[in-house]
């Protein structure tokens, strides 16, 4: 996927159209489960500045595609 105009939500650096790894982060409030209401945000982020940012423990879990 090719995003144009979009900065990582870590470093506020630009993700530019030559790079192919942004991450898309979705934060969902559910304020009734049951109901599933609630709102969605969603962020973008380099993949390498996620995987700098998550609990050493959790970091084998992301995959590149390229890996």
């Amino acid at each position: 996927m090719k995003i144009k105009g979009f900065e990582c939500c870590f470093c506020k650096k630009s993700i530019n159209e030559n790079q192919v790894e942004p991450v898309d982060i979705s934060i969902v409030f559910n304020e009734d489960v049951k109901k599933k209401t609630g709102a969605m945000q969603l962020f973008y982020s380099h993949f390498d500045c996620l995987r700098d940012r998550l609990h050493k423990d959790n970091r084998g879990y992301l995959v590149r595609e390229d890996d």
